[in-house]
């Protein structure tokens, strides 16, 4: 860590004008996406009429979004030869997500329901998956700058929530208020502070746009981090872990309003509840987190969702309102919120600065098949003649998933590069060693 006595000449600028500033900027393109249980109501009511909360539309083109932005990932590297600037590439996507917003305000109009599709989860997912990989690496690159990666992910994370909940509380006023069409084009106007953030942009001097590379650590390379034992076993725990909470902030408001009958106001508070604990809990784990280790940090999230998913699956049978459920969602949504703060960090941990950036890539598909199955398979379960039964299911079936997440956890490791530079596989052990530096991390 980055002491006062070797502080990079650029220190201030982090705490200045990165840190306070620019999370805030730069993660405001997130508001729709990360708010989209706000719009799985208008969509229905346009193109599954009569099923405007049960509807399989909304519920699709979400899964579809987060779907594109997980494998929009792998991507990125064709797009980054044919532009090269990381300002003009962040430009670029800012411009086509907000095209895709207004391709889906055209699908509205005409009720075309494929447009909707390539407008709002095609294109926006994409470059919005592009915009998302950028940005990470820019902040984490300041963050092992200064030695301060887990606070700057928290904040960033902080942020997340922050825009997600406003749009989560105020885009059902404005659906309410004006036609569908003028909401999605009234959502371009989040363009302006993301703008102000690509042109405030600027990388650390030490690291000139990449990140401090170790002459001793061998460069891996996508293909080497896929070839990788622990890429696999973090990746499938990656996508358990978040299924669960996928599933919850996209269909969040419509499983209160299907299984409790509330109406629209409490499901919007409830929804703006979770992500305000989604987004708290990012900024709390991630101040915490250069101090603590990550392993046990991420076991104790595997374990606390684990019990309250479990806890659900019983409360829905016994608590005829909605509040005991909604405060076992803020548990769930702030374990979910602070693991997608840290994944980041836990891999820089596990493979260090030279390819960390390579392992977030492979890992994003991930990230995509949760925010796909996630969603679909508690649309799914809301649309049953016994709603109530099948949504403790599929509350059972994701605390399941989440005991797997802790056993995976358990066994991930900080890569042997000794080892591989020897050609000899890494070992996965059942036991923590407190002697084994790689145990612990």
């Amino acid at each position: 860590m980055t002491t006062s006595h070797d502080r990079p000449k650029d220190a201030t600028h982090f705490w200045t004008v990165v840190l306070p500033i620019q999370t805030l900027l730069l993660t405001a393109y997130v508001a729709p996406v990360y708010g989209f249980n706000a719009l799985i109501q208008p969509i229905n009511r346009i193109f599954s009429p009569g099923e405007e909360m049960t509807g399989w539309s909304g519920s699709i083109v979400g899964a579809i979004l987060f779907l594109g932005i997980g494998l929009g990932a792998l991507l990125l590297p064709q797009l980054k030869k044919i532009i090269p600037n990381p300002k003009f590439l962040l430009l670029v996507s800012s411009i086509f997500m907000n095209v895709g917003l207004a391709l889906a305000a055209l699908a509205c109009w005409l009720d075309w329901f494929w447009l909707m599709i390539v407008g709002l989860s095609v294109l926006v997912g994409f470059f919005l998956s592009n915009f998302y990989s950028i940005v990470t690496f820019y902040f984490v690159s300041w963050g092992q700058h200064v030695g301060r990666v887990g606070l700057i992910s928290g904040v960033v994370g902080l942020c997340f929530g922050i825009w997600a909940a406003l749009y989560s509380f105020f885009a059902p006023l404005v659906f309410s208020a004006t036609s569908t069409p003028v909401s999605f084009l009234l959502t371009i106007i989040f363009i302006v502070p993301t703008i102000i953030g690509i042109i405030l942009l600027k990388y650390p001097e030490a690291t000139n746009s990449s990140t401090t590379s170790q002459p001793s650590t061998p460069n891996l390379g996508i293909k080497g981090i896929l070839g990788l034992t622990s890429f696999w076993l973090f990746f499938l725990f990656f996508l358990l872990f978040l299924t669960p909470g996928f599933g919850f902030k996209i269909i969040v408001q419509a499983m209160i309003l299907e299984v409790y009958h509330s109406t629209q106001s409490v499901a919007s508070i409830i929804a703006v509840a979770f992500l305000g604990s989604y987004g708290i809990s990012r900024l709390i784990f991630g101040i915490t987190a250069d101090k603590l280790k990550l392993k046990l940090i991420f076991l104790i999230f595997c374990a606390v969702q684990c019990l309250a998913l479990l806890g659900s699956g019983i409360a829905i049978h016994i608590f005829d309102g909605p509040l005991v459920i909604a405060v076992l969602m803020c548990i769930t949504g702030a374990m979910f919120g602070a693991g997608k703060s840290l994944w980041t960090v836990l891999l820089v941990n596990m493979y260090g600065p030279v390819n960390y950036t390579h392992a977030i890539r492979a890992a994003l598909p991930a990230y995509g098949l949760a925010g796909f199955f996630g969603p679909l398979t508690l649309a799914f379960a809301l649309r049953s003649k016994d709603v109530v039964d099948s949504t403790s299911i599929w509350f059972f079936g994701a605390g399941i998933a989440l005991f797997a997440c802790f056993c995976l956890i358990w066994l991930l490791r900080v890569h042997d590069y000794e080892a591989y530079k020897n050609k000899r596989r890494q070992k996965i052990k059942l036991w923590i060693s407190t002697t084994d530096e790689r145990s612990w991390f």
